[in-house]
């Protein structure tokens, strides 16, 4: 798979994509009050419509790349780390807001969060604590050999055709 070109992973980068997807619906917004902007609300949709198919061939190759390095043997760990800095920004930043102004919504808000956040962090803390490794690509072949020893008795066609089912008997005999 090829990456995207330059503009289409800029635009499709989630910095991008979530303040087009405020930005339109508040002028969905001012649309409703102000019915003569309606063609504001028109180029709104439209660059949205172009920002979700930027934002989706994104997804779509990031993933297929993650796929790719996976089969690496070598390949890098995880980074979680930008994830469970944000979720710690918004914590803080919640929790300092929860003391200006409405101490339970903050403090609930605050608490998903952090719970939220042990979510994250925990169970690959205790991952390496336990020494569960994630397995790694191997570097033979992908093939598997199934029968792993020659069989001395191995069954027959014959056998083999009368141990089917009968609606897979049927669906072979139809195709004759």
């Amino acid at each position: 798979m090829n990456k995207p070109p330059f503009q289409t992973m800029l635009l499709g980068h989630g910095l991008v994509v979530l303040p087009a997807a405020a930005a339109t619906i508040g002028m969905m917004g001012v649309w409703m009050q102000h019915p003569d902007a309606w063609w504001l609300a028109i180029i709104t949709l439209i660059l949205m419509g172009r920002i979700m198919k930027a934002h989706e061939a994104r997804r779509d190759y990031l993933q297929w790349k993650r796929q790719w390095d996976a089969m690496d043997p070598n390949g890098p760990p995880p980074r979680r780390w930008p994830m469970m800095l944000g979720v710690i920004a918004v914590t803080i930043i919640t929790l300092i807001g929860a003391g200006h102004d409405q101490i339970g919504l903050g403090l609930t808000v605050g608490g998903l969060t952090l719970g939220g956040l042990l979510v994250v962090t925990v169970p690959p803390l205790l991952k390496g604590l336990f020494g569960m490794r994630r397995r790694r690509a191997r570097r033979t072949a992908p093939v598997r050999v199934i029968v792993p020893r020659w069989m001395r008795h191995a069954p027959t066609v014959a056998s083999s055709y009368a141990a089917l089912p009968p609606h897979c008997r049927a669906m072979l005999d139809a195709a004759r």
